[in-house]
């Protein structure tokens, strides 16, 4: 394994020119979405459905919320869900609605919304996403996730009611773990929010945390496919492609990175190694009694730092 070592697997040598590849050939493919006007509540709000196409034709759907009467273009938070979520209710985006910012929340191919999933995968897999296609990066799950969180910034970027300059990208647990990537990929989001990141720091996870649900997606994988863990080496490969943690250094978003001393999903012991290897402007909140539920005091503490970058 070549590369820098984190723990027990190493950074593949061609790890950024994976990622640009992918980048490369999505911006290939033209923008497409359709933009639906739904009603609303109030008159000072525009809601719209929103569908684009990923880079595989899969649909993705969203809610895009925008603050009406402005007259100019807005900066718009850009919400990933949690594993088995979706989209959820327009609702959850009034608060930042009142700050006078847009809003767009979008699915996870083929977890909990009405977004399909039109890609193939070899190799065998667990119930649940962590397995599919694991024995190659290149058609991993994980990897069509990323690149439709990024085109979601593509579909803002056509709009000119909406400021690309000044993007939000926030989530929790699996839509932390996207934001993160996303604002690594790309240097559109210039604010990540990030609340009990899942998927970082496999190493930490299969020493650790391999019994913990959705973990034990992979354990069911090796018992059903691999009971000796031949392919383990191979399987770490392909998820040193898709960590947070492998991405940070890439990441130069003002972070803010909420953890959780009881979480076994996102230990706040991988998480924190994530946090270091970020170079801009960061913050860490740590709640010691929480574990990986929601707590309102999250969104307090997003407003409160998305209120004092965006005032610079």
């Amino acid at each position: 394994m070549s590369g820098t070592k984190h723990g027990g697997y190493g950074l593949p040598a061609d790890f950024r020119g994976f990622w640009n590849a992918c980048l490369e050939k999505q911006q290939q493919s033209p923008v497409s979405f359709t933009m639906t006007p739904n009603t609303f509540y109030s008159e000072n709000i525009r809601l719209y459905e929103v569908i684009y196409q990923a880079m595989d034709g899969t649909p993705i759907h969203g809610w895009l919320l925008l603050p009406h009467f402005v007259g100019h273009p807005v900066p718009v938070v850009v919400r990933y869900p949690t594993y088995y979520g979706n989209r959820g209710f327009p609702v959850e985006g009034l608060h930042w609605i009142a700050m006078g910012l847009g809003y767009f929340t979008v699915d996870v191919r083929g977890q909990g919304g009405l977004s399909p999933d039109y890609a193939r995968y070899e190799g065998g897999s667990s119930a649940g996403w962590l397995t599919k296609g694991i024995l190659d990066p290149h058609h991993y799950y994980y990897k069509y996730v990323y690149m439709d969180a990024v085109r979601a910034l593509d579909v803002l970027s056509t709009l000119n009611v909406v400021n690309a300059d000044r993007i939000i990208v926030t989530g929790r647990s699996q839509g932390a773990a996207i934001a993160l990537v996303v604002a690594a990929l790309d240097p559109r989001p210039k604010i990540v929010l990030a609340v009990n990141t899942f998927l970082c720091n496999f190493d930490y996870i299969f020493r650790n945390s391999l019994h913990q649900e959705p973990y034990e997606e992979f354990t069911h994988w090796f018992l059903n496919l691999d009971p000796q863990h031949h392919k383990q080496e191979r399987i770490m490969r392909t998820l040193s492609y898709f960590d947070v943690l492998y991405h940070m250094p890439y990441n130069h978003a003002a972070s803010l990175f909420i953890t959780s001393g009881q979480d076994k999903i996102a230990p706040s012991e991988a998480v924190i190694s994530a946090f270091h290897q970020i170079r801009g402007e960061k913050e860490w909140v740590h709640f010691p009694d929480n574990g990986h539920a929601h707590m309102t005091v999250h969104e307090q503490l997003k407003a409160d730092f998305v209120s004092r970058y965006l005032t610079r």
